[in-house]
């Protein structure tokens, strides 16, 4: 028998039940994690490395956001609906959203139901790169234009574009910018990797 969490009380199934978007949100303690078609998948806390490189980013796209107010940043393991029945929600680390994009949602009590322009996952210790290419699939299926992977271990940035079919691999001589999206942006990669030896 499986025992999931739905609605604050535990229900006993004699099969495996499966979530949905909705449900995974109203849950509320099932602790950090994300739903992959349908089950939920938990996933340890990130570390402090991830932490700082998270906040870096988040700090320079939310700079952005305030001098030119084009669209909206979100940090934090924000949930995307990635599709339905059954349903997959990720949890992008940040994410870049215009106001055109967001609008076709607007303010949800939920999960992001709209494809953000940009979404950025900062690589753990633990994350394995075959996982990491499935998300990068799952991101542009749903219109996601570019993936910023970044991976502290090597202070490098990969940026994704073009559906996944091109890369680009910045370290930190390089700077990252996003001109078709974010006219302007520049972030030196140095910086997001600052102060981690």
């Amino acid at each position: 028998m499986a025992t999931i969490l739905i609605d604050s009380t535990i229900k006993q199934t004699n099969q495996e039940a499966l979530l949905t978007a909705e449900e995974l949100f109203d849950a509320g303690d099932l602790g950090r994690g994300e739903l992959v078609v349908g089950r939920f998948i938990q996933m340890p806390p990130p570390g402090y490395i991830h932490g700082r490189v998270e906040t870096r980013i988040s700090q320079a796209l939310a700079n952005y956001e305030d001098q030119f107010e084009t669209g909206y940043v979100a940090g934090g393991e924000v949930g995307i609906v990635i599709k339905r029945n059954p349903d997959t929600v990720r949890a992008a680390d940040v994410l870049f959203i215009s106001k055109e994009r967001f609008e076709q949602s607007g303010w949800q009590k939920g999960y992001l139901e709209v494809a953000p322009e940009i979404v950025v996952e900062v690589m753990s210790p633990s994350d394995r790169w075959s996982e990491v290419r499935r998300k990068l699939d799952e991101y542009f299926s749903i219109n996601v234009l570019q993936v910023w992977v970044a991976e502290p271990e090597t202070k490098s940035v990969y940026v994704y574009y073009d559906k996944g079919r091109k890369i680009i691999r910045l370290t930190e001589n390089d700077i990252l910018t996003s001109e078709a999206i974010l006219p302007e942006f520049s972030l030196p990669v140095e910086k997001i990797f600052k102060g981690l030896s």
